[in-house]
């Protein structure tokens, strides 16, 4: 049914691009555009998304309209992101900020502070999101904390647990594990009754476990592992069912029901061994051999020390790789933001010398 609905909404979408570019309509074309880069991306076709992302920043650039313009921006950095692209996400959402900022978005009369306003806590959110990959964590905290002002000047609970997640993830990788953990658990309950993508809920339910899990609270760990399982069943997402699956087996092991740990591990081996995700994989292998270990099965034991060691050592180089790009990105949006600042004043001065001359 989903793939029926998906096909004849870009049906539709390519119609109305086809109208607008006839009726030579900028506006249109730039909205027909942007929605047919949304399609692309939720069907992960980044490519495809990027360039209709760009055409429609092109059509906006045309008439001349910032909100469009912004958004084009904001999208651009969206796909760059999920392909890996972290300076140039950066230098996308910078300039989606820049135009937020400037009070001649309101030449467009329909657009309203409350929506400009919905619009800059989404952007503020995403960046914290990237700053959190590249671990430029001062920052990250700095943006997810402007989306929380938004969100609280409406006080839309919700969205205020729902950003308060990415809170979490921050105190999470600057160490504070228990405070990661009771912020999530503190607004859980209102994302489990608000309008919230149940996917996202899956993954919250699945890093509560963990936390748990870290703390060795293993019965606590357990309830989530399960609430995680259940959600990803429901919802049937396959790296959900996985990924739960891996830590009941993990939790089994603690408790030693090995034959338990084994079976969840069993369910969920076609996934791990498919994935294209290294990490995946060496975890898969990792929580493997240790089982086969206190099982005293030391042949199979070594056979899967061998598949984490190997993927080890090829992670470890990627990482040494990742963390030289993300230092020149962290580096590289710092400098970014202090041309801003440096830009801002720059304005600010050259206003003060007007008004001094009227």
């Amino acid at each position: 049914m989903r793939e029926i609905d998906s096909t004849l909404s870009k049906k539709l979408i390519k119609e109305a691009l086809s109208t607008s570019i006839s009726l030579k309509n900028n506006y249109a074309i730039a909205t027909s555009y942007r929605l047919l880069g949304l399609w692309y991306s939720s069907f992960d076709q980044k490519e495809k998304a990027h360039q209709c992302h760009q055409a429609s920043l092109i059509a906006a650039k045309k008439s001349n309209h910032l909100y469009l313009m912004a958004g084009a921006y904001f999208n651009l950095g969206n796909v760059k992101y999920w392909a890996g692209e972290y300076e140039n996400c950066i230098d996308y959402f910078l300039k989606a900020q820049e135009i937020f900022d400037n009070p001649k978005i309101f030449e467009d009369k329909t657009l309203t502070t409350k929506i400009l306003d919905k619009k800059k806590s989404d952007l503020y959110y995403n960046m914290s999101a990237v700053f959190n990959t590249i671990k430029n964590l001062p920052k990250a905290d700095e943006y997810i904390d402007k989306a929380l002002a938004i969100a609280n000047k409406y006080q839309n609970k919700t969205v205020i647990a729902f950003y308060t997640q990415l809170k979490a993830d921050n105190y999470f990788e600057n160490g504070n594990l228990e405070k990661a953990l009771r912020t999530r658990l503190k607004y859980l309950p209102e994302l489990e009754k608000g309008d919230i993508a149940r996917t996202y809920l899956q993954g919250y339910y699945h890093s509560i476990s963990q936390e748990y899990f870290k703390l060795n609270k293993i019965d606590s760990s357990k309830i989530f592992a399960q609430k995680s399982l259940q959600t990803a069943n429901e919802i049937k997402i396959k790296d959900g069912i996985a990924n739960s699956k891996w830590q009941l087996g993990r939790i089994a092991m603690k408790e030693k029901r090995y034959a338990q740990a084994e079976n969840y591990f069993n369910e969920c081996k076609d996934y791990y061994l498919q994935t294209k995700d290294p990490t995946e994989r060496r975890n898969y292998f990792e929580v493997m051999h240790q089982l086969m270990y206190e099982t005293q099965r030391y042949k199979e034991a070594y056979q899967f020390y061998d598949k984490y060691s190997a993927l080890n050592d090829t992670i470890f180089i990627s990482e040494q790789t990742q963390q030289f790009s993300e230092r020149e990105a962290r580096y590289q949006s710092e400098k970014k933001d202090k041309n801003i600042q440096k830009k801002k004043k720059k304005q600010l001065k050259q206003k003060i010398f007007i008004y001094s001359l009227a």
